[in-house]
């Protein structure tokens, strides 16, 4: 009996692992700073380039740009945000002209500077180039929601898996199959979901994504409760009745077992 409960203790914390490894690579995506690049305005006659003053950074000593640079990251190639110093030429109303040279990466290619962030950038922070489209707000709300209504289910799901995997160790490897299946799908969902979960990263926190304050105070400042307190309720009700009905089959199936 020991043995079976260190067992299902360990399948537990393997659980809680893999779960908490697949939120960390989604969120570690949600993130990231999205900017928006250009090229320098190349004239070859003058052997100059024009960038928009909004690409610079001065200060009393420094003229400086961030450009997009891609390295091999921990899951593959991504981009990051690097910084080099560009002194101008001189001022041409809200431009800067600076020698093309400046203009050029270690490949021979033009430099994709980022004119507008998100978020303040510094050297090395990871970043996406920002798209073309809008957060569609009311899709957040339902993938969000799908999330939460998923909780319940999922703990109950989780908790039969880890009885199935318990059974391994009295030999019943159908069982310790079906557990494992169950946990698969647990994590497939949860990745899928969170892929589709796309917030802004000037709404997440600077520090830490379990920052609650910060979340307070941006849904105060924003007034978004009121602004969607329609998709919101209907949202808050349909995940009860998702729990309402996990808990009703799983007590009915209790009696019908009985």
């Amino acid at each position: 009996m020991t043995k079976k409960k260190v067992w299902m203790s360990f399948c537990i914390v393997m659980i809680l692992l893999l779960t908490f490894t697949v939120l960390s690579i989604r969120i570690e995506k949600m993130m990231r700073i999205d900017v928006e690049t250009i090229t320098a305005e190349v004239n070859e006659e003058t052997d100059t380039a024009k960038l928009p003053k909004s690409c610079y950074q001065f200060d009393e000593f420094k003229s400086t740009i961030f450009y997009v640079e891609e390295k091999e990251g921990l899951f593959g190639k991504e981009l990051v945000a690097n910084r080099k110093e560009m002194p101008p030429m001189y001022e041409e109303g809200d431009y800067v002209v600076i020698p093309s040279s400046y203009t050029t990466g270690e490949s021979g290619g033009r430099l994709l500077i980022i004119q507008e962030a998100t978020w303040p950038v510094e050297k090395g922070d990871v970043i996406v180039r920002r798209k073309d489209e809008d957060t569609d707000v009311n899709k957040q709300i339902w993938i969000l929601s799908c999330l939460l209504a998923m909780l319940l289910p999922g703990f109950l799901m989780l908790r039969r898996s880890v009885r199935k995997l318990g059974t391994l160790q009295e030999g019943n490897i159908k069982g310790g199959i079906e557990g494992i299946l169950l946990i698969g799908i647990w994590l497939c969902v949860i990745y899928v979901l969170m892929g589709q979960l796309h917030i802004p990263r000037q709404y997440l926190p600077q520090e830490h994504i379990l920052d609650i304050k910060f979340y307070i105070k941006e849904l105060r400042r924003f007034e978004f409760i009121q602004h969607y307190k329609q998709e919101l309720l209907i949202s808050g009700g349909c995940i009860l009745g998702v729990w309402s009905i996990s808990l009703l089959l799983k007590f009915g199936l209790r009696k019908s077992s009985n």
